[in-house]
């Protein structure tokens, strides 16, 4: 009796191995036709924007509840890069940081004008006619006199800026606040700020922003696909979205994580399965 017992034990075991490892080979056979892709790069590289743009392209567009979602992403990156631009300012003014930043901007504008001067030869009229190229020691330094300051109008929407406390995650327009910001934004001196981002960090897309501050503040805006795409917005952890290629031709995921120092300890948990890795830098940086 025992032993038939046993027999039949040992048989349901064996059909049991034998469900088990066909789940296990179709489950890895569906895997093997998903590719993953892993985002890796500095904080503002880029790698959440071409996640997004991804999703535009294969035809995922944003829900309702997501796009209303990044308004207030939005309202903090136009408050927060305002600050950012003024804080740039008054380094620039007063020096400080032993002159970082107009060092910087020194040595940019002189790779420039090397840059622009060998393309502006004159061609040669015969063979015998001397080409003349400037020296750059030649070059004139107006550059070296900075932006100017902010007029009265713009310290007192400086001011105003400064004065407003924000709370974590609320950084909300009101119309006071969309007035100070357009006031700023009209003024040489931040404008100069904005045209050194890559030595100011100021966001790229701040400009797209603060040129519609006034459709921002209005009681029913909704972003579009483009503020969406434009949008700063930090990454925090590990987000994975899978897209389905046409045609039936396979599908792949994407990992997109956080760029901060903070987050990048975490990108080792991410690699796993991983088929491809894309470190992405931001050539507006340069």
């Amino acid at each position: 009796m025992g032993t038939c017992c046993a027999s039949f034990a040992s048989d349901e075991d064996t059909y049991q191995n034998h469900v088990l490892s066909k789940e296990l080979a179709r489950d890895k056979q569906v895997f093997g036709k998903v590719k993953k892709i892993l985002f890796l790069g500095s904080g503002g590289s880029g790698k959440s924007t071409i996640a997004k743009q991804l999703r535009v392209i294969y035809k995922r567009p944003f829900t309702l509840q997501e796009r209303q979602a990044f308004v207030l992403h939005i309202h903090e990156q136009v408050i927060t890069q305002m600050k950012l631009a003024l804080d740039a300012l008054e380094e620039y003014l007063n020096d400080d940081m032993d002159g970082l930043i107009k060092q910087n901007e020194r040595l940019y504008n002189s790779h420039t004008h090397r840059h622009e001067s060998k393309e502006s030869i004159t061609e040669e009229k015969d063979e015998d006619e001397e080409v003349v190229v400037a020296d750059d020691d030649d070059t004139d330094d107006d550059d070296d006199d900075g932006p100017p300051e902010l007029s009265e109008r713009g310290q007192e929407a400086k001011h105003y800026l400064e004065s407003v406390q924000f709370h974590t995650y609320d950084h909300a327009l009101t119309h006071e606040l969309v007035d100070a910001l357009k006031k700023l934004w009209k003024e040489p001196a931040i404008k100069r700020m904005y045209a050194m981002r890559n030595i100011t960090k100021i966001e790229d897309s701040s400009a797209y922003f603060w040129d519609k501050l006034d459709e921002l503040n209005t009681p029913n805006y909704v972003p579009d696909q483009a503020d969406i795409v434009l949008v700063r917005n930090k990454t925090a952890g590990a987000t994975e979205r899978k897209f389905d290629m046409p045609d039936g031709k396979g599908s792949f995921s994407i990992i997109d994580v956080g760029g901060q120092k903070s987050e990048r300890k975490k990108w080792i948990k991410c690699f796993e399965g991983v088929t491809a890795v894309i470190f992405v830098a931001s050539l507006s940086c340069y």
